[in-house]
């Protein structure tokens, strides 16, 4: 059981290290999530807001990393354009936006409840 928790915690950090150096996407959200931090040790927020926050941006990163797979296994099996393989790529696409939108509008409502 310990040797099989070792391989898989290589095999993610393998694929932490692959999306680090691959993923333009994945270091923004990485800056992101680090931005994140830096808000929540600045401002007074409550323990409950802190949480639902870093909650929030660590899921905008477990996104990313799931885009970035589905993006790599459409590649996989296609190199040529195909509406199926572009319908999944903006499926994934949308699935980050949502997950970005969604901390947005997190840290704008908690903003807002802070000055009012």
């Amino acid at each position: 059981m310990f040797n099989h928790s070792k391989k898989a915690l290589a095999y993610s950090l393998a694929g932490l290290r692959t999306a680090f150096n691959e993923e333009e996407t994945f270091r923004l959200v990485l800056l992101q999530l680090a931005l994140a931090v830096v808000f929540l040790i600045i401002f007074p927020l409550s323990y409950a807001q802190k949480a639902f926050l870093l909650i929030s941006a660590f899921l905008c990163l477990i996104v990313e990393f799931l885009n970035s797979a589905l993006e790599n296994i459409v590649d996989l099996v296609t190199n040529d354009w195909h509406i199926l393989a572009k319908k999944a790529k903006d499926m994934g696409s949308a699935a980050q936006l949502a997950a970005q939108v969604s901390f947005c509008a997190q840290i704008l409502l908690i903003i807002w409840e802070s000055t009012g």
